[in-house]
């Protein structure tokens, strides 16, 4: 009595049933055997698949596989007879399934090529994982960021998930919309069939596509701020899993600032020395290493370990110069730029020598140059710019790095010769604004109202004309300022006249302005190097339309008014 005793000969048939339901159905088994394993896998497989199509109805019910098992297996209830069973047939083939055994139907092909394995952010390709889990914390695409790349992934190719999810995605972006917008995107299956067909895709963010192509093909003006995005359910959003070198998460999560917040861990691990000897060189004096690689790595079992190999100027001698591995793909990056340019800079020293004397400045110049920390400091920069322009180039091997030198050199007297021509007149209309300026401030210091208005036109001189502006601007930009320069001291000598009349003028100026600050204060690190050009092209056009208010004898650069100012606004307003 109360003693347990095995069923299979008190009942064979209950005894195979559950044998075959716990051993082979549901996998309670220690140590499985081949055809066991086999099959397993096959169903991880295709439950991989439900993960990535977002569904439970590919995988045969557990009912099918029972059947599939009774009808190959003699009566056994345990491991050991089947085990004996096995080796009589030498061959366990009959008990392999097939996939078509564990599918309902076949799945489209195409559909789940539209879930790939990996998925291209900026100029990397990212491992992927899907997990069909609503309203659980790894719901949806996980995207596998090594910390040392995260800071250079655009933010902004986020929005585009991966192709399968992208349609349930706009689809979910225009039912997000206001009322004022949505009403008009009617009915919305057939808009969102429309933009999925002919909307060009990956050129810009998401929003900014979806944006302008429903502004060109339905005429309706989105701005970028009205797409509810944080209303969208989780699997529409990548979740980010960042991890450090050794394959430890450090951040995870859907909001793209995490790109910028996750720190690798300052200690590296045990194989990145392998790494570091195979890549790194000391003081390095010509490109006698062989090909740079962008990124190099060690495959391993929990992440990959990935590196940037670049070269680097020694942080405690400028004139050092090393081939160095870097576990941050942005760092490596600006490093390597500052360090072909100075490899570069030995191989031309006698013309850097040359280019140093040419940037002496003029008698007018140089005694102007004291606004900008005096004319040797204005020699470099100009130095500088010249030289950032031809040889700050992600050159890779020895051979682009010979041909760069080669076209670099005969370039850099003549555009030295052109910088040096376009920056002195800016030296000298600055000078002379600035005198202006603080005349009057002395004369009207006791104006409360003439006083403040003076002071802000110091301002927008100094915001107009940084301290930086030669390393800052293109040449293209620089031959500008004196017009600027001279059209804002016009309206300072007509302001003190007329402070109406500059108000009267200055209030078709404002609405641009303060829509331009509204812009500016909506950046982000995740914003669009798209729209940042966009708003700096706005800045210079808003001082060509300065010039037409206040200085028309000048005349503009373009075309420029008000109608075209609110055109731009708008067209940046929709981009991310």
């Amino acid at each position: 009595a109360n003693r347990k005793v095995s069923l299979g000969p008190i009942d064979p048939d209950k005894a195979f049933d559950i044998f075959i339901q716990n051993a082979l159905v549901d996998g309670d088994v220690k140590s499985p055997p081949p055809f066991l394993a086999y099959n397993q896998k096959l169903i991880e497989e295709i439950r991989a698949m439900e993960d990535r199509l977002r569904r439970r109805d590919l995988m045969v019910d557990d009912q099918i596989q029972f059947d599939f098992y009774q009808k190959r297996l003699p009566h056994m209830w345990d491991v050991a007879m089947l085990k004996k069973y096995l080796g009589k047939k030498r061959d366990d083939s009959f008990l392999r399934m097939k996939q078509s055994d564990l599918l309902n139907y076949d799945p489209d092909a195409t559909g789940l090529d539209q879930f790939p394995d990996q998925i291209q952010l900026g100029d990397s390709a990212f491992d992927v994982t899907y997990n069909y889990a609503p309203g659980q914390k790894k719901d949806g695409v996980s995207v596998q960021i090594p910390a040392g790349a995260s800071r250079a992934v655009p933010a902004t190719d986020l929005g585009w998930v991966v192709p399968g999810l992208l349609k349930e995605k706009i689809t979910g972006l225009i039912r997000s919309l206001p009322k004022t917008y949505r009403h008009r995107l009617m009915p919305i299956g057939q808009v969102v069939d429309d933009i999925v067909a002919h909307m060009p895709r990956y050129k810009e963010p998401l929003l900014t596509a979806l944006g302008r192509y429903i502004q060109q093909r339905f005429h309706i003006s989105i701005p970028a701020n009205q797409w509810r995005v944080e209303q969208l359910p989780d699997h529409l959003k990548l979740r980010l899993v960042i991890t450090d070198p050794n394959g430890k998460v450090l951040k995870e999560g859907r909001d793209p600032r995490i790109l910028n917040s996750a720190t690798p861990s300052t200690i590296l691990p045990d194989d990145a020395a392998t790494l570091q000897k195979q890549w790194e060189r000391k003081k390095i004096t010509k490109w006698d290493f062989g090909p740079l690689p962008v990124e190099v790595t060690i495959d391993r079992p929990q992440t990959p370990l990935r590196a940037w190999p670049a070269l680097c100027i020694h942080p405690e001698d400028q004139n050092r110069i090393d081939l160095k591995l870097f576990f941050n793909r942005q760092k490596a990056q600006a490093a390597h730029l500052k360090g072909v340019t100075a490899l570069a800079s030995k191989r031309l020293k006698k013309e850097i020598s040359f280019l140093k004397k040419a940037s002496h400045l003029s008698p007018a110049a140089s005694k102007a140059a004291i606004h900008f920390e005096g004319r040797q400091n204005v020699s470099t920069m100009l130095v500088s710019h010249v030289l950032e322009q031809f040889l700050a180039q992600n050159v890779r091997d020895a051979d682009a790095f010979s041909k760069m030198i080669a076209e670099a050199q005969p370039q850099l007297r003549p555009r030295l010769s052109t910088l040096k021509k376009a920056c002195e007149p800016v030296l000298i209309e600055y000078d002379t604004l600035n005198r202006l300026l603080a005349g009057l401030i002395r004369k009207y210091r006791q104006d409360r109202v003439i006083y403040p208005w003076l002071n802000s036109m110091i301002t927008q001189m100094q915001k107009l004309v940084p301290i930086n502006f030669i390393t800052l601007y293109t040449v293209d930009r620089i031959e500008h300022l004196p017009r600027y320069l001279k059209a804002l001291a016009l309206r300072v000598e007509r302001g003190v006249l007329d402070l109406h009349k500059d108000r009267q003028r200055a209030a078709q100026l404002t609405p641009f302005e303060e829509r331009l600050q509204t812009q500016l204060q909506l950046l982000t690190p995740a914003t669009t190097k798209a729209k940042r050009q966009a708003l700096e092209e706005l800045f210079w056009l808003l001082e060509e339309f300065k010039v037409s208010l206040f200085a028309q004898e000048l005349k503009t650069a373009v075309p420029v008014s008000a109608k075209r100012l609110k055109s731009k606004l708008t067209e940046i307003e929709q981009m991310e």
